[in-house]
């Protein structure tokens, strides 16, 4: 029964699949057998619905319990020791120059994130935040 919806995945080596196919096919059609028997005869479903609502009740719970993100009002700019280059400056630059010319180039600024501890200059800093 198992057979034939295969999840197996040409690529796999065939140990893998052997073992793939008897925990999660015997699993499978053991959990819709009990589903089945315990159900009445007007709500018993074939094995593929059964397998689409047992994936579909996996993805609602994992989307429902994903944390929120975090707030940005944790991460502020606060005045460093000493100018240091802006790191979101210096990354756009280095895609096109050297290193050193970007390290040239680059905003010299005192402001750093306070949770990162990286130095930003406002507009890098709201990019890379919000």
């Amino acid at each position: 029964m198992s057979s034939y919806y295969t999840t197996l995945k040409r690529g796999i080596k065939w140990r893998r699949k052997v073992v793939m196919e008897l925990i999660f096919g015997t699993v499978l059609i053991n959990a819709w057998i009990v589903f089945n028997s315990i159900q009445t005869d007007e709500k018993k479903l074939p094995k593929r619905l059964f397998v689409e609502k047992l994936i579909e009740s996996f993805i609602k719970k994992e989307i429902d319990e994903i944390p929120a993100p975090e707030s940005s009002a944790r991460h502020c700019l606060e005045k460093g020791e000493k100018r240091r280059r802006c790191v979101g400056c210096y990354q756009k630059l280095r895609t096109f120059l050297p290193r050193r010319e970007a390290d040239k180039k680059s905003k010299k600024i005192l402001t750093q994130c306070s949770q990162c501890k990286k130095s930003y200059c406002l507009p890098c800093f709201n990019e890379k935040h919000s």
